[in-house]
């Protein structure tokens, strides 16, 4: 044997070895049986590539219920009333520890890009005493900067301004215009920057992806934008994105400014001081919103909840709108359940997400549930980046959430869920239109793509 032999051989032992080692690992950790074959393929066909992938993403992190305890402290509990109308989602959430519903809020839905850039910058500028940001990817472009000048003014005037990205999601926002706000008197952090406490192990885990952004603990802007301009302004070409945002005033928006002050505690070490606990004093408007958040500062998967029962107790409709489609088997079986129940079931993607992958991954998925009646909608304009449930007509959410396993099971998401009738079919207008701008069609794909696409199912846990 050659000295090539040699080293060929030694290269292929210590593969198996590594291999072997991080496989009795994962079954050490209990994970999910789809997880553990996701891993276990990946560390056998990419030698020393999956264990690369495996130190960046592949660590568990413990669930805790930090979150949870937070919001105990810091969000008074609704009167018995107050909770009387509720149904059993909004039972559900607060049995996972969850707020309750909050009522009299008052809501306004921002479609149009520019709509959402107004409310953006008008919340921003009517802070008196705390502004406060909460963004997964914040881009150093006009819109951002343009933003980021609004707030460094509140700062300067006084208010208490505080500025959160995702050490992953805003990896490349340095920019002067930062140094001018912190010399304005805000300040600014990274949640999870990659390289945390000198470790790159599951660096690309548990982002925040949460998009909050609260005036006064009085008013919030919510929803499924970051903050750039392709979702904050409209251009010719049509590379805009397509989203939707909610301004909620009244008690809902204290209890948005609740999770924020944990991811920022969590961040930055730092208490951010509120006169009072989130109270449930109703400003006189009519919306009836319930705060969820999810991820692992939380026991549960309250996301991944709130979907399967839902779902399953629908009774005339379940929409779905999401740049990603990747759904655990739970999750795509209740929808073909509801599908086979003789349901409206929709399900709108864009036809080219951001993420190539995701979308060659997605097409199994929806091939089955178009296979078992629904209604799979592709989206043409432009990246539609909205993230929206509508259940009949009890049930609408809009907030941060994908629907791949990441955001089911891995990141910091938050959202707004609606039960007011009126709100909920404001929703069902705004999903409507996006389907007129659609597609409906599953192309029969070439055998080599349906294959290649059933083959990297088994990493669908992983996107």
């Amino acid at each position: 044997m050659t000295l090539q032999d040699f080293l060929l051989i030694g290269a292929t032992l210590l593969h198996l070895a590594l291999a072997g080692a991080v496989v009795l690992d994962l079954l050490r950790q209990h994970r999910s049986t789809g997880a553990t074959i996701a891993w276990m393929a990946i560390l056998l066909l990419l030698p020393y590539l999956g264990l690369l992938l495996y130190v960046f993403t592949g660590t568990p992190r413990k669930r805790s219920a930090s979150l949870a305890e937070f919001l105990a402290r810091h969000v008074h509990a609704p009167p018995a009333d107050a909770t009387a109308f509720c149904h059993d989602t909004e039972r559900l959430l607060r049995a996972l520890r969850l707020p309750g519903a909050t009522l009299g809020n008052r809501l306004r839905f921002c479609s149009r890009n520019e709509d959402a850039h107004d409310a953006l910058l008008a919340l921003i500028r009517s802070a008196q005493e705390r502004l406060l940001l909460s963004v997964f990817s914040f881009e150093a472009d006009a819109a951002g900067l343009e933003v980021i000048a609004a707030m460094t003014e509140r700062a300067a005037a006084g208010v208490q301004v505080r500025m959160l990205v995702d050490g992953y999601g805003s990896l490349n926002l340095s920019s002067p215009a930062l140094q001018a706000l912190a010399a304005a008197g805000g300040r600014f952090a990274r949640y999870r920057p990659l390289v945390a406490a000198g470790s790159l192990r599951g660096a690309f885990n548990y982002r925040n992806h949460r998009k909050i952004v609260v005036a006064d603990g009085r008013e919030a802007w919510v929803g499924g934008r970051n903050m750039a301009l392709k979702y904050l302004a409209s251009s010719p070409d049509g590379s805009h994105w397509a989203d939707l945002s909610l301004l909620v005033e009244g008690s809902a928006a204290a209890v948005f400014e609740s999770v924020f002050c944990s991811d920022w505690l969590t961040a930055s070490g730092e208490s951010i001081e509120v006169q009072s606990p989130a109270t449930f004093d109703s400003v006189s408007g009519n919306s009836c919103i319930q705060v969820l958040a999810a991820g692992p500062d939380l026991e549960d998967d309250t996301l991944h909840a709130l979907l399967i029962a839902g779902i399953a107790g629908a009774q005339q409709r379940v929409w779905v709108v999401s740049p990603f489609f990747v759904p655990d088997d739970a999750l795509q079986s209740v929808l073909r359940l509801a599908c086979r129940r003789g349901l409206d079931v929709r399900v709108i993607v864009p036809r080219r997400s951001n993420m190539r992958l995701a979308d060659f991954v997605r097409t199994s998925y929806l091939a089955e549930l178009a296979a078992a009646g629904a209604r799979v909608l592709f989206f043409e304009r432009s990246v539609l980046h909205a993230k929206v449930l509508v259940l009949d007509d009890r049930v609408a959410m809009v907030g941060s959430q994908n629907l791949d396993m990441r955001s089911l099971f891995t990141n910091h998401e938050v959202a707004a869920v609606l039960y007011t009738p009126s709100d909920i079919e404001s929703v069902a207008a705004i999903v409507e239109d996006w389907a007129a701008q659609c597609v409906a069609d599953v192309a029969p794909e070439r055998f080599a793509k349906t294959a290649l696409a059933g083959a990297l199912r088994i990493i669908a846990p992983l996107l």
